[in-house]
C-alpha cells in the first residue's frame, strides 16, 4: 500500500491471512519499480513503503515485511548489464522490465522449499486472468494455480466513515451492486483456473470481514489528522507528518513553528 491503511484494509487483510492455518507465513512485498512507466516517479520512495508496512503491520504473528522486489530487480539488472557488455552494447536500465512471473522464479529459485502462494483483490485477478499482465499465464503455472482472492465483505459502518468525504447512499448502494458484479466474475474464473490445473487447482476467494472502501488513493488526498487517525495506524500517520508524505509534503514546515529556540 502507498501508504498501507489499517483496520478497514491492508492491515484487516494482511491479519486475517496471518490467522489462516495453511500458511506458515505471510509475505508484505512493497513494489519496487512499476511495470508501467507513466506510474514511477509518483509514488512514495521504496524505502518510505517498506518502513511504513514495517510500522502498520509490527506485531502481526507470521508477518514479514520483505525487499525481495528490490532484490530481484536487481538481480536482473546485474544480468542484463552482463550480458550487454558480452555484446559490447549499451544498456538502458529503464528497459528493464521486472513483473510478477519474474520475481516468483527469484524466490522459487533462493527457496526452493517453499510453496508460495499469491494473494490480491478480486479487480486484479480479473486483469490477471484476461491475460493483461506480461507473462499471465506464467504466473499460475509457476504457482500451481496457488491464489488467493481477497473479496471485501464490507462493514457498513466502516465504510459509511470511510467515504464521509463525499459519497452518498445512491453511490454506496452503486459500489455495492459493482461489488456483487464483480464477486459473480471472479466466482466463475476461480472456476476457469482450477480447471486448467485439474485435482491441484487450489485458487480460491476468501471473504475477509470487517473491511471498508478505504484506499490508499483516499488517505493520500487528504492531511487531516482526524481522519487519517480512522484510516491508518497512529505510527504510520506519524511518519507521513515527519517525512512530509503525500498532502504533507504541500507544508514541510509542519510543526516547526512549535519548535523552541535558544
Amino acid at each position: 500500500g502507498d501508504p498501507p491503511t489499517g483496520r478497514g484494509g491492508h492491515v484487516g487483510i494482511v491479519t486475517y491471512l496471518s490467522g489462516l492455518d495453511e500458511f506458515d507465513e505471510v509475505r508484505v512485498l512493497p513494489v519496487y519499480r512499476h511495470m508501467f512507466g507513466s506510474k514511477r516517479g509518483k509514488q512514495a520512495s521504496f524505502d518510505d513503503r517498506i518502513a511504513m508496512c514495517s510500522l502498520a503491520f509490527k506485531g502481526i504473528p507470521k508477518v514479514r515485511v520483505s525487499c525481495s522486489e528490490r532484490t530481484c530487480f536487481n538481480f536482473y539488472l546485474k544480468r542484463a548489464q552482463l550480458e550487454a557488455q558480452e555484446r559490447n552494447e549499451a544498456l538502458d536500465a529503464s528497459s528493464i522490465r521486472v513483473g510478477t512471473a519474474d520475481l516468483i522464479e527469484y524466490l522459487q529459485s533462493n527457496e526452493p522449499s517453499v510453496d508460495f502462494t499469491f494473494s490480491m483483490g478480486a479487480d486484479t485477478f480479473i486483469d490477471l486472468t484476461s491475460w493483461k499482465w506480461r507473462r499471465s499465464k506464467d504466473v499460475l503455472s509457476l504457482l500451481d494455480g496457488r491464489l488467493l482472492v481477497i473479496h471485501r465483505a464490507m462493514d457498513h459502518n466502516a465504510t459509511a466513515t470511510a467515504t464521509a468525504t463525499g459519497c452518498n447512499e445512491s453511490s454506496s448502494k452503486t459500489k455495492n451492486e459493482e461489488n456483487e458484479g464483480i464477486a459473480e466474475q471472479v466466482e466463475l474464473r476461480l472456476l476457469k483456473v482450477n480447471e486448467m490445473f485439474g485435482d491441484n487447482g487450489v485458487a480460491k476467494a476468501v471473504h475477509v470481514p470487517h473491511l471498508s472502501s478505504i484506499s490508499s488513493t483516499i488517505v493520500r488526498s487528504t492531511k487531516d489528522i482526524g481522519q487519517l487517525t480512522q484510516w491508518l495506524s497512529n505510527e504510520v500517520v506519524a511518519y507521513m507528518k515527519d517525512n512530509c508524505l503525500y498532502r504533507f509534503s504541500e507544508d514541510n514546515s509542519f510543526d516547526k513553528g512549535d519548535e523552541k529556540k535558544d
